[in-house]
């Protein structure tokens, strides 16, 4: 007996991302699935998804979410800053998750090229302009769902847990 066809993207799915976003970041990336309800987000390593959002929103979380980190808007100098200010975090996105995309833009499938609105970022070249810009007094909209979030707190675990893998071990011998 066949199993019965869903609708629903199986959990698994997602993984199918990850050349997606690989080539997007520049450097190899896994995508899996997020909490449900949770809006997409990176630690660095892994992009996490929301397995019931169509698939269409899918490919335009790990798009952005890879220009974040193709463009170094992730950096932890810029991370530490979002930690502990949610809002702050959220009007950089805005404004970064643009500048991000638009630096891939050759790269993004046809389906995210409308995610790009280029007056958002007129005048804006680096990721601490973005941050400046959230800094201000602008007027700025809140980023699109797909756009996702910023997890300051796990990004900058994993960096730590990656420095400490790359670091020599000094074991007797």
């Amino acid at each position: 007996m066949k199993a019965p066809l869903t609708t629903e993207p199986a959990e698994a799915d997602v993984a199918r991302f990850a050349l997606l976003a690989s080539a997007i970041s520049r450097r190899p990336l896994r995508v899996a699935a997020g909490e449900p309800g949770e809006p997409p987000w990176t630690d660095g390593n892994v992009v996490f998804l929301d397995v019931h959002a169509s698939a269409r929103s899918q490919v335009e979380s790990v798009v952005v979410q890879a220009s974040l980190l193709a463009a170094g808007s992730l950096d932890r100098e810029i991370v530490r800053g979002l930690a502990r200010n949610p809002k702050l975090a959220r009007r950089y996105l805005a404004v970064e998750g643009q500048r991000a995309l638009s630096t891939v833009e050759p790269l993004l499938p046809p389906a995210a090229q409308p995610l790009i609105h280029p007056e958002v970022i007129a005048s804006i070249d680096s990721a601490t302009g973005s941050l400046a810009a959230a800094q201000s007094n602008r007027t700025l909209a809140d980023p699109p769902a797909s756009f996702g979030t910023i997890q300051a707190k796990s990004l900058l675990s994993s960096a730590r847990n990656a420095e400490r893998a790359q670091a020599p071990s000094h074991a007797a011998g």
